[in-house]
């Protein structure tokens, strides 16, 4: 299982990034918004415990709201870099 779950997103991405239009109800989309969704209930958990201070001293919400503000304006700036690089190389 956890093998599919390493090997699917990457073949799934890899399939969307070749796929000459956007298509919401193709099989490697339907696979990318299930990883999505799968990531964002680990990350949900894992705040939770976090939170609760279950194995751990309690997380102030300050500081678990910086980490995700923080994770979520890397990620956007990584995109953005992305989108620079694809259009440099004339990818896509």
């Amino acid at each position: 299982m956890a093998g599919s779950l390493l090997a699917s997103p990457g073949e799934a991405v890899d399939e969307a990034q070749r796929a000459p239009a956007f298509r919401p109800y193709s099989g490697p989309m339907k696979t990318i918004l299930l990883i999505a969704l799968l990531a964002l209930s680990g990350l949900a958990i894992v705040s939770a415990l976090a939170l609760s201070g279950t194995l751990m001293e309690p997380l102030p919400w300050g500081v678990l709201a910086a980490l995700l503000a923080s994770a979520s304006a890397f990620a956007l700036m990584l995109d953005q870099v992305k989108l620079r690089v694809r259009s440099l190389f004339k990818v896509g």
